[in-house]
């Protein structure tokens, strides 16, 4: 008993530990004081008419000192691609170049990574200072567009928009609960089970009983059978007793 006590202390020591860590990791995250941006690129977002089955995402990272922003572009069936940027403008609206993310001498075909990189102040090709470009890009008002050779206005375009990291972690939090109540569930229904499963234990034992009970019937009901018979030889051994001492009492003629 004292070694399981100390193997199961062992274990939820570990597992606070454990916790501890991730929460740990958990705040750092949320701490950080990164940004997230994403845009969903497609052929419908160009303010003209385009047809193409290409399609794209780009995320971005805002780092702690917003000083750098580190960014991912991929698209899916584009071909002969030739530059992709970051223009200022609302949606539906075609605006100035503000950076550059991609440029190439030779067109290419692209179904994966488009372009990975970091960019900052330095960077800039327009008129917008870092703080009016981080602002824009706050309140939805650059865009990403992707430049082919078929469509050298653009192919693909998608509205750079903050990722709502409250919204997630709500979702994650959401997800927790689920699982926390599928977990009760699933006690629910084990405990339902095992009373089930005592139920079934007790009808067969009343079964069993039944069963007893129906063999002391029938031990009950062969011996019913067999009592007239017993009772004659009874009642035949009384009158063969009686004649015996009968004729032992005689007294002998002379």
């Amino acid at each position: 008993m004292k070694k399981f006590m100390t193997i199961s202390t062992a274990v939820l020591a570990g597992a606070a530990v454990t916790g501890t860590s991730v929460m740990a990791d958990s705040h750092d995250s949320e701490s950080s004081g990164t940004a997230m941006f994403t845009a969903d690129l497609s052929p419908d977002q160009e303010t003209a008419d385009v047809e193409s089955d290409a399609s794209g995402m780009a995320e971005f990272e805002l780092n702690e000192d917003q000083t750098e922003v580190t960014y991912t572009v991929e698209a899916e069936s584009l071909t002969g691609v030739t530059m992709a940027h970051i223009h200022s403008g609302a949606e539906g609206e075609d605006g100035p170049v503000e950076v550059g993310l991609f440029d190439t001498d030779e067109a290419e075909d692209i179904d994966g990574e488009l372009a990975s990189g970091t960019f900052g102040e330095d960077d800039l090709a327009g008129d917008m200072d870092w703080d009016g470009l981080l602002e824009a890009m706050t309140n939805e008002g650059l865009y990403v567009n992707v430049h082919t050779e078929e469509y050298p206005d653009g192919e693909i375009r998608g509205q750079i928009m903050a990722h709502d990291m409250e919204e997630g972690m709500d979702n994650g939090m959401n997800n927790h609960d689920d699982a926390d109540n599928n977990h009760d569930d699933a006690d629910n229904n084990h405990d339902d089970n095992n009373a089930m499963n005592d139920h079934d234990d007790s009808d067969n034992g009343y079964a069993d009983n039944g069963n007893d009970w129906d063999e002391e019937g029938n031990e009950m009901a062969q011996t019913s059978t067999n009592g007239p018979l017993f009772t004659m030889i009874g009642l035949l051994a009384a009158t063969a007793g009686g004649a015996m001492m009968f004729f032992r009492r005689r007294p002998q003629q002379q």
